[in-house]
C-alpha cells in the first residue's frame, strides 16, 4: 500500500523511523501524529498502528511500565489487522512481532530497527 500520497507525510514517516531507529520511540510517536492527523481511512490506520508500537516501546522500556507496553501491543494489533502488511515499505507485521518479542523478554536490547524496502512500497 502506498501510503504516502501527500508529500508532508513523506517527512513525518521518514522523520518518525529515524526517531525510532535512534531508539527515540516517543519522538517517532510525535512525528507520527503528525501525519495521522492528516488522514484518513488504511493510512489512519496504518500510522495509528506504528504510533501505538512506539508508545508500547516507550511505555515499557521509557517508562518501566511492561503491562503498559502490552495494553498499547494489543491496540495496535487491532489497527494492524486493517491494513496491508508492508506498508510504504515498511513490513509491518514483521515490526509489530519484533516489538512483542522484546515485551515478552522484558529487554529492548537489540531494539528493533525500520528497514523500509522501496521495492515494496506499493505491496
Amino acid at each position: 500500500m502506498e501510503l504516502l500520497s501527500d508529500p508532508r507525510l513523506q517527512e513525518w514517516l521518514e522523520r518518525g523511523v529515524r526517531e525510532w531507529n535512534e531508539g527515540r520511540f516517543w519522538h517517532a510517536h510525535e512525528e507520527w501524529e503528525q501525519g495521522w492527523r492528516a488522514t484518513a481511512g488504511e493510512e489512519k490506520a496504518a500510522l495509528q498502528g506504528l504510533i501505538l508500537l512506539a508508545a508500547a516501546l516507550h511505555k515499557a522500556f521509557g517508562m518501566n511500565h511492561l503491562t503498559g507496553g502490552f495494553a498499547n501491543l494489543r491496540k495496535a494489533d487491532l489497527r494492524l489487522a486493517r491494513v496491508p502488511r508492508v506498508v510504504a515499505g515498511i513490513d509491518l507485521a514483521r515490526l509489530r512481532e519484533e516489538v512483542h518479542r522484546r515485551l515478552v523478554a522484558g529487554r529492548l536490547e537489540p531494539a528493533p530497527r525500520i528497514e523500509r524496502s522501496p521495492a515494496s512500497r506499493d505491496a
